[in-house]
């Protein structure tokens, strides 16, 4: 044999050892941290034995002898399932997020640490009822169990991070709480980016753009331009947080719906939920059934949190939406110019509250360190970047979640609620996020009441931020429980919640200036009203419904100002195709990419030059903002944001319309020459993403799609994208559920993913095509239907 066959044939087996030990060792690690749903689990700290169900999507059903058993064999599961998804939002509230991903993360953390999640959490456990701190205690028992226990079984991101999880402990639930209330808080954004508009164009120009913005503006007046300044610079510096971090950023709303058993075939009520958050991977919710002496509930639970926030028992069912309250108040402060460390109030200078925070950051040799000033108000947010900081002034902010509830109590027994009086007793307990909470129950009621802490301002809510050192912008109190909010059992035999203005202009106190646009509520609405009797099978059509009402009535004013012969020849088509269409948002759908296409390069014609790059990126970056922006622009044609800042002349809304049809018309030919290269799902898509996928190539093993998808921000199958970045789905039905109180124990429900939180379970993905479809599993209570036969049992004793 010839030299060099031996080194060829050497180096091919040198290629195949290495080749095969990569191969077992990948092996290795990928299936070393699958679930187990069979065998006995050893858990010395339970006081009777217990056992979790499984069924064939991996729906947990606990059945435990003793409560607090119960939370244990909860904790574990979710550690079993979710647990690194828990540490990431652990650490996404604690602002140590750079410890595992290095520098990219750091804007996140700094915005993270000023806003004091943390501190708010160790201040609320100090506090917390006996009943949540006994639960919460045992759930952190479980989750630790499953840690020490299988410290060499731990999820995959654990080993490509190179980093091992620390103790559960109630902090940290807490903790992840206080995020799910700060990513439910839509006010921030809206107010910070007002204040700018107002400021460089009048208040009356803004107001054409915020219409739900409240008109009574106390004594605003046009600052010297450090305040305007800062404000920018603080936005920009929270907006560099959300890049890493785009669940800071995203908009978050619902469906909720119910009607009455006199619309219903079964002569009882039906409940339907949908909350839309961000579609990742893995999915927010994890489902369960929880069955002890004290509970036997199902639905949707949030890994790291003890009990079922969203779900059924054998009496009721209920259903969360986001209430868009405007919860978050913004202060200028004046700093002492001889002091830097103390700002100004009525009876003189006051000393801000220093907390120095070390930031470690993965791969650098020194830590990263932050000052956090904190005032009678709150944290100064300002301080966020270094570059926003300024000699004379400071911004601080006053938060609803930062005040002291007991929202695990309010989840603890709104589990166990049997009626309307048990339900309202929990949902006193809730502070944030403010939410509005549909009810049903097998006796027949139906109704909302909306919870949470709202702030009554000593203005009523005039000013676009206060100056912290006058008393305008005192929180007085909140609003009474029993003046929330709230509907029941009315005439006509349905209650709607889709974020939008539940409370009616005759409501005393300002509630919020952030409400969704009312298409969706109207749709539901008309589909309620269009026959008597409703059943699940109809319910589930509704969710997948994709008509939207607010394209429908935009087409009819463009209809106002621009005639076919108006257009370029070649365009005529195109228009002809939009005036045809009916505001069908499915994936075949042509008429839905040429009306999206328009409406982003209308909003660019129209805005872009007068608001300039960066205030017109905050602008459009939460969808409902331009969307009520158009809405109301669309019926004022001589508005000022019609005219090109850029030319001489004076332009109106027909101009406008016109140039950007026939730009759009150029723009979409380079798609493909024809309807049949314009389906919106050619455009629309989505893709489930997991934070390790920001890290190339782990997005091919982590992530999931993309996939085509219809609907849009209006349509009842919500499928949001930003205007910053079409057609890229980031929000949509993160669960749907659909109760039948003639059947309580049974709920209709789908996530857009799996229960497991591992890439390389095989329920990891496996709802995401019955999502997509519409299609529902069903989970039941019935202990009867829980035989072990069908089921794979885990045993814990």
């Amino acid at each position: 044999m010839q030299k060099s066959t031996k080194i060829i044939l050497a180096l091919l087996f040198f290629v195949f050892i290495v080749g095969g030990a990569i191969g077992i060792l990948s092996y290795i690690l990928i299936n070393k941290s699958l679930p187990q749903y069979e065998g006995e689990v050893n858990f010395p700290a339970l006081n009777t034995p217990a056992e979790v169900l499984w069924d064939q999507f991996a729906v947990p059903h606990i059945k435990a002898q003793d409560d607090l058993d119960l939370f244990r064999v909860l904790g574990y599961v979710h550690a079993q399932e979710r647990l690194w998804q828990m540490d990431f939002f652990r650490r996404a509230g604690e602002g140590q997020l750079s410890e595992i991903f290095g520098t990219d993360a750091l804007a996140t953390d700094k915005l993270m640490r000023t806003w004091g999640l943390k501190n708010i959490a160790r201040m609320t456990v100090d506090s917390l009822s006996e009943e949540s701190r006994k639960v919460l205690t045992a759930y952190c028992e479980g989750v630790n169990h499953f840690i020490e226990s299988n410290t060499a079984r731990l999820p995959i991101e654990f080993s490509l991070l190179g980093y091992k999880p620390r103790s559960w402990e109630p902090i940290d639930t807490i903790t992840i709480q206080k995020v799910v209330a700060m990513r439910l808080s839509q006010a921030w954004h809206v107010e910070l980016t007002f204040y700018q508009i107002a400021q460089k164009f009048g208040l009356q120009a803004a107001l054409e753009l915020f219409p739900d913005y409240p008109h009574s503006t106390g004594n605003f007046g046009l600052d010297s331009g450090e305040k305007t300044q800062i404000v920018a610079s603080t936005q920009t510096a929270i907006a560099e947080a959300a890049r890493f971090a785009d669940w800071i950023d995203q908009s978050a709303v619902s469906n909720s719906w119910v009607v009455s058993g006199t619309k219903s075939p079964s002569g009882k009520p039906i409940l339907a939920n949908d909350p839309h958050l961000e579609l990742s991977a893995p999915c927010f919710w994890f489902e369960a059934h929880l069955s002890s002496p004290s509970y036997d509930v199902a639905g949707m639970s949030i890994p790291g949190i003890p009990g079922i926030v969203i779900g059924h028992n054998n009496a009721i069912a209920w259903g969360f939406t986001n209430g868009m309250i405007d919860d978050v108040d913004f202060y200028f402060e004046k700093i002492n110019p001889q002091d830097k460390d103390s700002y100004w109030r009525a009876n003189g200078y006051q000393k801000f509250v220093f907390s120095a925070e070390k930031i470690d950051v993965k791969g650098e040799m020194d830590p990263v360190f932050l000052d956090v000033r904190t005032s009678d108000i709150g944290p100064v947010v300002s301080d966020i970047h270094p570059l926003t900081e300024a000699d004379s002034i400071a911004i601080s902010m006053r938060w609803t979640g930062a005040a002291f509830s007991d929202d695990l109590l309010a989840i603890l027994q709104l589990n166990r609620a049997q009626n309307r009086t048990d339900f309202s007793t929990a949902l006193q307990h809730f502070g944030a996020p403010c939410q509005n909470v549909s009810y049903a129950d097998t006796s027949g009621t139906i109704g909302f009441h909306m919870a949470g802490l709202i702030p009554i301002r000593r203005d009523k809510k005039s000013d676009l931020l206060y100056n912290a050192w006058e008393n305008r912008g005192d929180w007085l109190r909140y609003i009474p429980w029993d003046r929330m909010p709230q509907q029941w059992n009315p005439g006509e035999q349905f209650v709607v919640n889709a974020n939008h203005n539940v409370a009616g202009a005759r409501f005393p106190w300002y509630l919020t200036n952030a409400w969704e646009p009312d298409s969706r509520a109207r749709r539901i609405t008309q589909l309620l009203q269009s026959k008597d009797k409703f059943n699940v099978d109809d319910f589930q059509k509704m969710q997948m419904d994709e008509k939207s009402l607010h394209a429908a009535d935009i087409i009819n004013e463009f209809k106002k100002y621009i005639h076919p012969d108006d257009l370029k020849e070649e365009n005529q088509q195109i228009w002809q195709l939009l005036m045809e269409w009916h505001g069908e948002m499915n994936t075949v759908s042509a008429g839905a990419t040429i009306f999206e296409n328009l409406v982003i390069q209308l909003l660019q014609e129209a805005l872009q030059d007068q608001l300039e790059p960066v205030l017109y990126q905050e602008f459009m970056r939460r969808t409902n903002i331009p969307v009520r922006a158009l809405e109301s622009l669309i019926t004022k044609p001589n508005a000022i944001w019609w005219d090109d800042s850029t030319t001489e002349e004076k332009e109106k809304l027909p101009e406008i319309l016109l140039r950007a049809f026939e730009r759009m018309c150029d723009k979409l030919r380079q798609q493909g020459d024809g309807p049949g290269f314009w389906e919106w799902g050619q455009m629309h898509r989505v893709t489930m993403r997991h934070p390790i996928g920001q890290l190339p190539p782990f997005d091919y093993i982590f992530d999931r799609g993309e996939y085509n998808i219809g609907g849009s921000a209006s349509t009842i199958s919500k499928a949001e994208y930003r205007f910053t970045k079409p057609f890229a789905v980031d929000v949509g039905a993160s669960m749907r559920q659909i109760v039948d109180l003639a059947q309580p124990n049974v709920a209709h429900t789908i996530v857009p993913g799996g229960q497991s939180g591992q890439p390389f379970s095989d329920h990891y993905d496996d709802q995401i095509a019955m999502w997509r479809q519409g299609k529902y599993k069903s989970v039941s209570l019935l202990q009867d239907s829980l035989s072990v036969e069908g089921f794979r049992v885990q045993r814990f004793r």
